[in-house]
């Protein structure tokens, strides 16, 4: 891992009570971009570790036993449960409310999972629920945010998990969202329970009492329960001891030796397990919310300057960011089935191909997006596809029109193909608008290529016939040859508004080439008479 930590973390969100500000710049540090969206770590995987939960419950403490432990891996010779905790994130003992809005560790530590992947792990601290400091719609968009990018989210609380404690988690992470109709969250949801009642710590003891609670009590503690895995599948627990009542005095300054020995034994043993290389693989194997620094910079700064209002629970932020994800993944999806169906219908002479691939890829693509945001995303991949799918069959007419038209006698080879390609324009999809234009789009371009494949087979024949001429009989052939408009007629089977320009803009770089080419015969037979001369 990466060596030398950034001592300061830098606060990546702020509010002034109604809007959601994004801090970009800091005094002496890096802007937000260059933390996230450098080249070495904007399309890292990354790990986000955040903890939440009640003010002056130890967020930021734990969070700063996690930097003293990354900050020390590679070092074989010595414990990282020595010396002082680092004051990554500010934190004291005491009651006072510290965290405000999000922060960060600016330093990503980088590892390698079992598999030799690199990884970034991301350390980010909430401001503290409940503080009665801001609205509650911030509070909750706060929340909705800092959950929406995290792999992890430890949720800090005191000696036992209490109905208080799913209320809040359904009031500042799920109230106000669509319901049913989204995705199940990919954020491991993790239960850090401070100071637990009983001795039976660690992990595994931790998903047998999450286990027992959500059998016990009312109907309505397991409906809860019920509830929150629904949406969080992935939930565990970790019962800590009492990290020593030094942890709790005001002038505690940070000493790991003043730490209970059995506080620190089960905090090793919890850091040594989540980031054990093995686990890094886990947002494959366990289905993880994994981002990278530009995704996580792309969804801050998505909601900079935004007032908080229903939407902006975290399952509503989480479920329009899948919606985008999805939104990327369809549109090259679909690009790809494009160009095979694309190969297909060349090889069977039959656009429809094209058009029968849209209306089955939205009936397979629509029903994957989710939430409010659903309809927006849906007419955004439809009108994509739209796009998409007409290009391809104007592609496709046009190529079969300059195939079919090559050689010579080029009127007579557009009268015998025209009418059936311009039939096959009825398979553009879309408004009437979209196909109207579309159509506009193939008449002209065939329209260039007609004009320019008739004047090419004029300029040929007037060519080929100057080279049989003599010097005088060439200059009356080119009289009567620019009088062209009996052999480059105007084509009124182009019905579109460019249609004259099109043929009056040929026309002219015809007579042009009639000029080069009868220079050209000239000093061609010129030399030849010079030649026989001196023969």
């Amino acid at each position: 891992m990466t060596q030398n930590v950034n001592k300061n973390a830098i606060q990546i969100l702020s509010t002034d009570g109604k809007a959601i500000n994004i801090i970009e710049h800091y005094e002496n540090g890096p802007t937000l971009s260059e933390v996230f969206c450098n080249e070495e770590h904007r399309d890292m995987p990354m790990l986000v570790f955040s903890v939440t939960g009640k003010t002056r419950g130890g967020k930021s403490f734990l969070l700063n036993l996690a930097a003293k432990y990354l900050e020390h891996q590679g070092d074989k010779k010595t414990s990282w449960m020595t010396g002082k905790i680092p004051s990554v994130f500010d934190w004291n003992g005491g009651i006072d409310s510290i965290t405000k809005g999000l922060w960060i560790c600016p330093k990503i530590y980088e590892t390698r999972n079992h598999m030799g992947e690199k990884v970034g792990i991301l350390l980010m601290d909430n401001q503290g629920l409940f503080d009665g400091e801001i609205d509650e719609g911030v509070s909750v968009a706060i929340s909705g945010i800092s959950t929406a990018i995290s792999s992890y989210v430890m949720y800090n609380i005191k000696e036992k998990i209490c109905s208080d404690h799913l209320e809040g988690i359904w009031r500042f992470l799920i109230k106000d969202s669509d319901g049913e109709d989204v995705d199940q969250s990919k954020t491991c949801l993790m239960f850090v329970i401070r100071d637990y009642i009983k001795e039976n710590y660690g992990l595994v003891n931790g998903q047998q009492y999450i286990e027992n609670e959500q059998e016990r009590g009312t109907q309505e503690n397991r409906t809860i329960w019920e509830n929150l895995l629904q949406i969080f599948p992935n939930i565990k627990c970790l019962p800590l001891p009492h990290p020593g009542i030094a942890a709790t005095k005001k002038q505690f300054k940070g000493d790991l030796n003043d730490l209970e020995e059995d506080f620190m034994s089960e905090i090793d043993k919890f850091f040594n397990d989540i980031f054990n290389p093995k686990n890094l693989n886990a947002p494959i194997e366990q289905n993880l919310n994994v981002m990278t620094g530009f995704k996580i910079y792309s969804i801050l700064k998505k909601y900079n300057g935004v007032v908080p209002d229903n939407n902006f629970s975290f399952l509503n932020i989480f479920t329009e960011y899948g919606n985008q994800e999805k939104l990327n993944t369809l549109q090259d999806s679909f690009q790809t089935t494009l160009k095979f169906y694309y190969s297909y219908s060349r090889g069977t002479g039959n656009p429809n191909i094209l058009h029968r691939s849209l209306n089955t890829f939205l009936q397979e693509a629509n029903p994957r997006f989710r939430g409010n945001s659903a309809t927006e995303y849906r007419t955004v991949l439809e009108r994509f596809v739209v796009r998409k799918t007409n290009i391809a069959i104007q592609e496709w007419i046009l190529d079969e029109y300059e195939n079919k038209i090559r050689g010579d006698r080029i009127t007579v080879r557009h009268d015998q193909i025209w009418p059936d390609l311009k039939s096959e324009m009825r398979f553009f999809v879309g408004s009437q608008e979209d196909e109207r234009a579309s159509s506009d789009i193939v008449v002209k371009k065939a329209a260039e290529i007609y004009y320019k494949k008739l004047s090419q087979e004029i300029l040929e024949t007037f060519r080929s016939t100057c080279k049989e001429k003599s010097i005088e009989e060439v200059a009356e052939y080119f009289t009567e040859c620019q009088c062209i408009d009996c052999d480059f007629r105007l084509n009124r089977n182009f019905n579109v508004q460019e249609n004259v320009a099109i043929w009056m803009a040929e026309k002219h770089v015809l007579k042009d080439e009639f000029l080069m080419i009868l220079v050209e015969v000239f000093r061609e037979k010129k030399s030849q008479q010079k030649n026989c001369s001196i023969l």
